[in-house]
């Protein structure tokens, strides 16, 4: 199981994230979505338990996205040029969260943050 802390997940945003641009405009936009949803996973898990190092239903469902982001950024820390993941990659990373949060739910715990679902799915 791969496990990103929250210096890991905010440097994925930073690195793939250009606040500046709108997401279909982003050099690589699904990375930028893979970081995004990322963020906001960790961040609701933080808001609803004792946080994202200590929960790990909401980690163990992110492994495929954390290795995406781990791939793409061990690429650039290398000096080579990232390709963008497909969409369909997208959408299986984000599978397994997509059915956590749907059992979280189903089990009475609030799957907002800040007003928005988690995770901003629109690939």
């Amino acid at each position: 199981m791969h496990f990103a802390n929250e210096y890991d997940v905010d440097n994925f945003v930073r690195r793939f994230v250009d606040p500046n641009r709108n997401i279909q405009d982003q050099r690589q936009p699904n990375l930028a979505r893979a970081a995004i949803n990322l963020a906001r996973l960790m961040h609701w898990t933080n808001s609803v338990s004792d946080g994202w190092a200590y929960w790990s239903k909401p980690v163990r469902s992110a492994d495929k996205l954390i290795t995406l982001l781990e791939d793409a950024d061990r690429e650039y820390r290398r000096g080579a040029s990232v390709a963008d993941v497909s969409t369909a990659e997208l959408r299986k990373a984000l599978t397994p969260v997509k059915a956590m949060l749907t059992r979280v739910r189903k089990g009475g715990v609030d799957t907002t943050f800040d007003g928005y679902h988690t995770p901003l799915v629109d690939a």
